[in-house]
């Protein structure tokens, strides 16, 4: 009954935000439910299997895009490289993070929740970057940017009507071959009441409404503290014309990051436009941040006219 309640819920994150939680779980939920219905079927329990067997049906739909069974998109040869991480603004053990910047040795680096500690620790590793923009805090949503790419403008830039609550993203254009692209990095609030639920959701729409119709390549990366499932980050990928990085690839799970991989939820993510394509996408080891890091590779899309 339990399974069966929380397979609903799972579907319901418009009804109530603290429903909208669940739904971050949706795969882990469709796994156990798919084990509770072929358990049900050997017992020839025929009335609870058929029902949960469509409720698993209802969840599947929704899950099973990113569960990564077909084939991955058509790879474009990689133009650039982008490394993001959420730090943990209170994890003292820098040394790991500064480890993983250098063997990505990305072309584009994006970190959230830095402070001043986390920016002299690092400066050894990112100070090579020609390019950058520090803005840290003391709180949770301090951000930095480095590019070792010409960088026609960068900026910290606040989404959402309320940046009483709000940190601020990074907003950047970037050369790449002489091809401009728009880089955005963000750290939304967390869903931990409904007021921040809300004003997360405002900050994606800010964000959809900023990129809708952009014909640069544009690459969206951060803590969206939602996932694919949830209703605000469809309605931005839809308005927005965006993609995840990890479709095809499955869901890679980035927190929490000290549980099992097939535990954690994706709530950081790469996203690109229709004009640039994800051809690598890896995620990084423990570092000490409750969230695990995020590099991809990023080549132009084939248009209609290429052969």
């Amino acid at each position: 009954m339990l399974l069966v309640l929380a397979c609903i819920a799972s579907s319901l994150g418009l009804v109530h935000w603290r429903l909208e939680l669940l739904t971050h779980w949706m795969p882990q939920i469709a796994g156990a439910s798919v084990l509770c219905t072929l358990l049900l079927l050997v017992m020839k329990d025929w009335v609870p299997t058929a029902v949960l067997a469509g409720i698993t049906a209802m969840v599947g739909v929704q899950v099973a895009p990113w569960m990564g069974l077909g084939a991955a998109p058509e790879e474009a040869p990689a133009a650039f490289s982008v490394f993001y991480a959420n730090v943990l603004r209170v994890n003292e053990n820098t040394e790991q993070l500064s480890a993983q910047i250098a063997a990505a040795d990305a072309d584009l680096v994006v970190l959230v929740e830095v402070d001043r500690r986390w920016l002299s620790e690092l400066e050894p590793v990112l100070g090579v970057y020609p390019e950058c923009m520090e803005h840290p805090q003391d709180d949770n949503f301090g951000v930095a940017f480095y590019s070792r790419l010409p960088v026609a403008s960068v900026e910290a830039s606040y989404f959402g009507p309320d940046h009483a609550l709000e940190g601020p993203g990074v907003v950047a254009t970037v050369s790449v071959d002489g091809r401009p692209v728009q880089i955005y990095g963000l750290h939304t609030l967390p869903p931990a009441a409904e007021e921040f639920a809300e004003h997360r959701d405002l900050q994606l729409q800010d964000l959809a409404e900023r990129l809708e119709g952009v014909e640069q390549g544009v690459v969206v990366v951060g803590d969206l503290n939602t996932s694919m499932y949830a209703s605000g980050y469809k309605n931005l990928a839809q308005q927005a014309g965006l993609s995840n990085a990890r479709k095809g690839r499955g869901p890679l799970g980035t927190w929490p990051a000290g549980f099992p991989g097939w535990l954690r939820i994706p709530i950081d993510h790469v996203l690109v436009n229709a004009q640039l394509q994800v051809t690598h996408l890896q995620v990084g080891e423990l570092m000490g941040s409750d969230h695990l890091a995020l590099y991809a590779e990023v080549g132009f899309a084939k248009t209609s006219g290429e052969l």
